[in-house]
């Protein structure tokens, strides 16, 4: 799973560098897992990449994603959290369906896919955010037993 956060951070290296985005990872050794890791990267890639975009779209000083890493009693957990714009009450509900975007030239599809995703591995994404410019933490989490 430490492979698969550094390759999603790779995959988004160039918008990372571009911005001055730092970022922090608190990664915990974990054993092996045999789940879809295509699927996996699929959706942490597209966590990283929302994460990127509300910075972005922030006018925060202090630009920075924290990816962390994470399993207790089986259940994998990556966190995603950003300084970003944040998320407002009204939106929390929102930001799964399909076709919701709050940025102009988004499609709405990311977070709606990436929820599937987690579906179909028994897991799920949550997202918790104090409000507007208090930025954003979205978990991803599964059972390792798919």
């Amino acid at each position: 799973m430490s492979d698969l956060i550094e390759d999603a951070i790779k995959i988004n290296m160039s918008n990372l560098d571009n911005f001055n985005i730092d970022i922090i990872k608190k990664l915990q050794d974990i054993a092996d897992l045999h789940i879809d890791r295509h699927k996996i990267l699929q959706v942490v890639i597209n966590l990283i990449s929302n994460a990127t975009n509300a910075l972005v779209d922030s006018d925060n000083n202090k630009n920075s994603i924290i990816i962390s890493l994470t399993e207790v009693d089986d259940v994998v957990s990556v966190e995603v959290k950003d300084t970003g714009v944040g998320i407002l009450d009204e939106d929390m509900q929102k930001l799964f369906q399909y076709g919701f975007t709050k940025r102009k030239n988004g499609h709405g599809f990311g977070l709606h896919n990436s929820a599937l995703i987690a579906k179909e591995l028994n897991g799920s994404i949550t997202v918790e955010s104090e409000g507007l410019g208090k930025g954003a933490s979205f978990t991803f989490s599964f059972n390792r037993d798919g």
